[in-house]
């Protein structure tokens, strides 16, 4: 056996014997939450953050870049190979191969570098929440505290043009808010920022997000096409990520707790209206009246605001994006989130949780 095939055969067997442990790894919850998720992973994202974060461009978006044409060259020269019967049963098992191999290092590389937060016991446990379903009466009180926070909030902006705001200084604002919550979770350690506007902004528009974190290379994007009320709650959210809260609803409430420790009014603003949508959006399903007539009861800010963003969910609406709902629908599910794409709203139920344990006050 030649010595290039040996270092093949030796690290497709390192390959799968670390898919094999990182899968055994997953099912013990409390070891990730012990010893990689408030241990190993925080050194992992402050390199990451430090060999990319010095980069205004995202160096993650090039890298996506940069493996979509190799394997669209790649596809494309293997089917014309098929389509001409250039290629011999051997031929077509190689191909298998190295396909395989390429799928357990994204798979290793993805689990080790982040993935495996998906597993971790969580923000509910850190602040032993006890998150159970909730009533009607507990969503309309909900709710209703939200929209006060969001109509306060948005009074105490004044003058403020928000449109006038570089995303710098928006990342920034959001980056700062991650110290003001040593308070609340004080394990969470964000010394170096890498927050980047995203290359496929307009083009993400298609696929419906708003923003995303790359596992590879620890930068989040945001895209900095939406309306910009929603940037600061955005970054928030991506930063949850970074610090190791992999899934969406743990992502979403600690945002929120980042935004509403902070004393940055922009922030409090533009989580408040994330959170009293999802509310009331939830509301809307169980009282349509109750929840119409609180979208009514918002300040002017706040509907001019919420206009905004519903028109560009209306203009950029498109045949592509239910695609995309439903892969990532089944991304998250596959991730321990077994409501998919609704694991987001599951904010909900936290920040009523919240409140039961801290008081009104704490929201």
């Amino acid at each position: 056996m030649s010595r290039k095939k040996l270092l093949k055969i030796s690290g497709l067997i390192l390959l799968l014997a670390l898919a094999i442990v990182i899968n055994i790894l997953s099912n013990d919850k409390d070891w990730i939450e012990q010893h990689y998720s408030t241990n190993i992973f925080p050194k992992i994202a402050q390199l990451f953050r430090t060999l990319f974060g010095w980069s205004p461009v995202s160096i993650g978006d090039l890298l996506y870049l940069a493996a979509g044409i190799y394997f669209a060259v790649k596809f494309g020269k293997f089917i014309y190979k098929l389509f001409k019967r250039q290629i011999n049963l051997r031929e077509f098992l190689r191909a298998l191969g190295k396909l395989a191999i390429i799928f357990l290092i994204i798979y290793v590389w993805f689990n080790l570098a982040w993935g495996l937060n998906y597993n971790r016991r969580g923000v509910a446990s850190q602040l032993r929440l006890d998150v159970q379903k909730y009533s009607l009466d507990e969503l309309k009180s909900l709710d209703s505290v939200l929209l006060q926070r969001v109509n306060s909030s948005a009074a105490s902006l004044g003058g403020l043009d928000i449109h006038q705001l570089k995303s710098k200084e928006i990342f920034y604002r959001a980056k700062e808010a991650y110290v003001h919550l040593d308070g609340a979770l004080p394990i969470i350690q964000y010394k170096r920022g890498s927050m980047k506007p995203a290359i496929w902004g307009k083009i993400g528009n298609y696929f419906g997000f708003l923003g995303y974190y790359n596992p590879f290379t620890g930068e989040s994007q945001i895209n900095t096409t939406i309306p910009k009320y929603t940037w600061p709650f955005v970054a928030c959210h991506e930063i949850a990520h970074q610090v190791g809260y992999a899934k969406e609803n743990e992502a979403n409430f600690v945002g929120y707790l980042a935004a509403r420790k902070s004393s940055d009014t922009l922030l409090h603003y533009s989580a408040y209206m994330d959170m009293f949508l999802y509310a009331n959006s939830e509301l809307y399903m169980k009282d349509s009246v109750a929840a119409i007539a609180n979208f009514k009861a918002m300040s002017p800010r706040a509907k001019k605001d919420l206009k905004e963003y519903f028109d560009f969910r209306k203009n950029t609406r498109n045949p592509v994006e239910p695609l995309i709902n439903i892969f990532y629908h089944y991304f998250l599910k596959m991730n321990s989130q077994p409501n998919g794409l609704d694991t987001y709203n599951e904010v909900t139920g936290w920040l009523i949780a919240y409140r039961k344990k801290f008081g009104v006050e704490a929201l």
